[in-house]
């Protein structure tokens, strides 16, 4: 690998790791531009790159709390249908407990998985 090969690699990962954490894309853009003297239409391919994989970082874990919270959602209802037979008293209190929480993380891993971002910078 010469030298010019694995300084564009160092790059890559840098422009990776900043998108990765919610960067901007002008804020990237300027910083390959100024400070490390690549061209804009390698920034440009670049950024399309490191946005690929922000967008499949993302729609793995959608995919993955969406699976969680709709056991939890599940759960939920199996606990609330317990309560309404009337086979637990207290049942309901666990079912929103529970439940609601669960909803709200799978609508939001819906829109995450549709979207393919996240306003949030990843963890």
């Amino acid at each position: 690998m010469s030298s010019t090969d694995s300084k564009r690699t160092l790059i890559e990962e840098q422009v990776n790791a900043k998108v990765y954490w919610g960067a901007s894309k002008e804020e990237v853009s300027d910083w390959l531009i100024r400070e490390k003297g690549v061209s804009e239409a390698d920034a440009e391919q670049m950024l399309r790159n490191a946005r690929r994989v922000r967008t499949t970082t993302i729609r793995r874990r959608a995919v993955m709390t969406l699976v969680i919270s709709a056991m939890g959602v599940t759960i939920a209802a199996v606990m609330a249908v317990l309560w309404w037979q009337g086979h637990m008293r207290r049942a309901w209190y666990l079912a929103a407990a529970i439940g609601l929480p669960s909803l709200g993380l799978l609508f939001k891993s819906v829109a995450n998985l549709v979207r393919g971002d996240s306003d949030e910078p990843l963890e």
